[in-house]
């Protein structure tokens, strides 16, 4: 028997309209022929890499499909929970079932303001159900989502929107609105949606407001959306994530359906097992990055979990008060956001004396032998002993980071140290990290609170597959993946995503790795990789991390510098106090950094008092360290023989450090590049 649907898309497909020329896919989960695992262009299809395993666990799907499913199995189950700026009083609710029809709402909106199919909208804006709605109603209308920074700059707007063509632009605010409407001269705008504020001026009708935007398209016929629906296809573009562009022009990963359906089917409700309709999230870091896109919009979709909106300020210190009210069950932060707790903890520990420091000391004892077995699958210290020292000290500190409802704990997105890790393992919260790519769709392999190793980014999986390139003579190489995770291509890039692949189409990460006992150890990254003038190899960070735990208290940043040179230096940062309104780094010191100075005889309380007056005590204090930590050194050609101390610390405010808080080496090396230069004025051989 013929569906309305069908009989009205076999009469459409005659008509000398844009839908005569779509590539039908009868939708939304059938693949369309292709012929090639790659693509550069929006509207081509690609092959899957799949496996008998993995296409037997998991068939194919579409996003849309996902959503639908999700919906129609619990519509009254809460999906997103949010306030309205400023405002101190409980969440408000979304079902998912509203969600649903909100998404549709857009979508609708969408194919009246001339969205077509496989087009772009771009999307710019602090985390909210409009992010959400935006990204989703453009989906199910057919189009293909694509996240911009909120950092990013007007002329990098520009960049990104010509490059994807982009007709259609939702911003946050009025502040997002003055950057895109300073290049619309030079790009192909039609309309402008803000979801937050008034529109001030309409611009002649190119700006309209959310609620405006939100009813446009209600005279649309549900039989349209129908028809878009069925020119989607798992293995079509989705979404567009684009990489940071610190080596040159930003790149846009093309993200297909299967690619995000796939991923968090295996990794979300398979590997990490999470419990359907009983997960809490919150949404805080920039949805136009891979990680937080899958983690709050699509994993959370998958499991009909709770999506908890943080403040627009959560950076700048009110994350904690929503941690608190929202008591996730999940939460994955960058290292910066975990080191902010750790020195929370830490300055409250310090002040710990007598029979509490003793308590404290023997529970972090025990939780750093009950997790270490944990991890391995052992039992390690008695389940009464580990058990009191929760009871007694350690769900009091989490509680007080609105972590004590929470299973599973994740960093990712830049590397984290040992230290860190071992922190935060002392105190009862096993953290693993997560290494993905935007290549890889984010996650590629992650650690779990059963089954992990410190430092390492998991095991080697059986769907996701891992490799190791041009090993080297300790066993390490350059990573490569494989998998229906795997992006398509780089758009309009054909180059670069040839590039990408090996020979047998796995996915290059750039990033050195070693495989021991099955577990997967990310030791470097190729293009961060130093070669000296000696001809030797050095990876930066496991050096830069081995300085910075000697003098936890004092460095903030360091970044090994020796490319092409006799010998390494290191630009170092001190910890200091942010300006919370521009997150911008002061002059002033932390105050844990000042009592640490106190302690070496230095009665320094900011940056300009140490590098101004080259004070003696702290100098030596990091030559001290820098001796210590190359003692641990592997090889001669890896120690450090200079250092500066820069006049602030790296921000985010100030271009040191991306939208992921991750250094930005190339920029940090050409904004001081007369301080390097210095350091290396002296060409002496060096010991």
């Amino acid at each position: 028997m013929t569906s309305t649907t069908d009989k009205a898309l076999d009469s459409i497909k005659s008509l000398p309209t844009y839908y005569a020329k779509v590539d039908w896919a009868n939708g939304p989960d059938n693949l369309v022929p292709a012929t090639s695992y790659f693509s550069t262009q929006l509207n081509e299809p690609v092959k899957l890499r799949t496996a008998e395993l993995d296409l037997k666990k998991f068939p194919v799907m579409s996003v849309y499909t996902m959503f639908k499913q999700t919906v129609n199995q619990r519509p009254d189950h809460p999906a997103l929970a949010f306030k309205k700026s400023g405002d101190d009083d409980a969440f408000k609710f979304i079902s998912y079932q509203e969600y649903w029809k909100a998404c549709h709402k857009a979508a609708k909106s969408l194919i009246k303001l001339g969205l077509d199919t496989s087009e772009c909208v771009g999307l710019i804006g602090f985390n909210s159900p409009h992010w959400f709605i935006s990204l989703l109603g453009t989906v199910i209308a057919g189009g293909i989502g694509c996240g911009i920074y909120s950092t990013n700059t007007s002329e990098s707007c520009e960049y990104i929107l010509n490059d994807t063509s982009c007709k259609i632009m939702i911003v946050e605010d009025k502040q997002q609105l003055d950057k895109i409407l300073k290049c619309k001269p030079k790009v192909p705008l039609t309309k402008i949606i803000q979801y937050n504020g008034k529109v001030d001026n309409n611009h002649d009708g190119l700006v309209i407001d959310w609620n405006e935007f939100i009813e446009y398209g209600k005279d649309i016929q549900d039989i349209l959306v129908d028809l878009r629906v069925k020119t989607l296809a798992p293995n079509k573009c989705m979404s567009l994530i684009y990489t940071s562009g610190t080596t040159g022009s930003p790149k846009a990963a093309m993200i297909s359906h299967d690619n995000i359906a796939y991923l968090t089917r295996y990794v979300g409700a398979d590997i990490t097992k999470l419990k359907p309709y009983s997960e809490r999230f919150v949404s805080y870091l920039p949805l136009s990055h891979i990680a937080a896109q899958l983690v709050d919009i699509f994993a959370t979709m998958c499991v009909g979990a709770t999506v908890y909106f943080a403040q627009p300020d959560a950076l700048k210190g009110t994350l904690a008060k929503t941690l608190k009210e929202a008591k996730p069950t999940f939460f994955f932060g960058v290292p910066r956001v975990w080191e902010k707790m750790q020195d929370g903890v830490l300055k409250e520990i310090n002040k710990l004396t007598g029979t509490k420091k003793s308590i404290f000391e023997w529970a972090q004892r025990t939780s750093t032998e009950k997790l270490l077995a944990q991890f391995k699958r052992q039992s390690g210290a008695s389940e009464f002993e580990f058990s009191l020292a929760k009871l007694l000290v350690l769900k009091k500190i989490h509680r007080e980071l609105g972590l004590d409802k929470c299973r599973h704990f994740y960093s990712g997105a830049a590397p984290i140290t040992k230290e860190t890790l071992d922190f935060f393992i002392s105190i009862g919260i096993p953290l693993c990290e997560v290494y993905g790519m935007s290549e890889s769709t984010g996650p590629h392999g992650h650690g779990l609170f059963w089954d992990n190793r410190v430092c390492s980014i998991g095991s080697v999986r059986q769907c996701n597959r891992s490799k190791l390139l041009q090993r080297d003579e300790d066993g390490s190489g350059e990573l490569a993946v494989f998998g229906r995770h795997v992006f398509m291509g780089y758009l309009n890039d054909q180059q670069k995503t040839n590039e990408a692949f090996d020979e047998d189409g796995w996915l290059k990460t750039g990033d050195l790795a070693k495989i021991e006992d099955n577990f997967i150890y990310i030791t470097g990254r190729l293009k961060e990789l130093i070669i000296t003038a000696g001809g030797e190899n050095i990876s930066p960070v496991p050096v830069e991390d081995k300085l910075k735990a000697e003098l936890p208290n004092l460095i903030s940043n360091c970044m090994l510098v020796g490319d092409k040179k006799k010998y390494l230096v290191v630009l170092i940062t001190l910890k200091v106090k942010i300006d919370l309104d521009t997150l911008a780094p002061l002059d002033e010191l932390t105050e844990d950094c000042v009592k640490y100075l106190s302690t070496i005889g230095s009665t320094s309380k900011r940056v300009s008092d140490i590098v101004d007056n080259k004070d003696s005590f702290v100098y030596k204090a990091i030559e001290s360290a820098i001796k210590r930590a190359n003692d641990k050194s592997i090889s001669r050609a890896a120690k450090i023989q200079k250092f500066s101390i820069l006049p602030r610390d790296f921000s985010l405010a100030n271009g040191e450090l991306g939208p992921t808080l991750k250094m930005r080496r190339p920029i940090i090396t050409k904004m001081y590049a007369s301080v390097i230069d210095k350091l290396y004025a002296d060409n002496a051989n060096q010991d």
